[in-house]
């Protein structure tokens, strides 16, 4: 299987996933100031506290967890000479031969298989996207090539 080599802006990512996680703690002591102000003092705490501050800190690592996944996942599409792999949770694979339609939405490329299976690949993160446009369109079907 070989494997088309796409070079991706990697700060994006970096910067992206850091700042979701500078968000997320910020707002976890924002949420919970004034009980993570009492552990620090000593003061008394109630078990509503506790469960407040585990609660509200599990939604938030969820919550930006999921959005820092969705950066991350699209970072790993693959491109081979047989299609395109997504792994993850939303795992997909199209084949080239079997890609019916590519929608172009700002910065992003949005191919299409036989079966309804989409794979969203964003233009923003690719290096030479000049050589990967090149590339992805000597490996589509004849009826889509332009």
């Amino acid at each position: 299987m070989d494997r088309l080599r796409v070079e991706r802006h990697w700060y994006i990512i970096y910067v992206s996933v850091g700042l979701l996680i500078i968000t997320c703690f910020f707002l976890i002591w924002r949420f919970n100031q004034d009980i993570i102000i009492r552990i620090l003092t000593n003061d008394t705490l109630f078990w509503n506290d506790v469960a407040v501050l585990i609660g509200s800190t599990v939604v938030l690592f969820l919550m930006f967890g999921g959005m820092a996944w969705i950066i991350l996942s699209d970072a790993y599409i693959n491109f081979t000479s047989e299609g395109i792999h997504r792994p993850g949770l939303r795992n997909a694979y199209i084949r080239w031969n079997d890609i019916k339609r590519i929608d172009n939405l700002t910065y992003q490329l949005v191919f299409t298989s036989v079966s309804n299976v989409s794979i969203r690949v964003n233009l923003l993160m690719i290096k030479d996207l000049k050589f990967f446009l090149h590339e992805i369109n000597q490996r589509l079907p004849q009826h889509l090539q332009n």
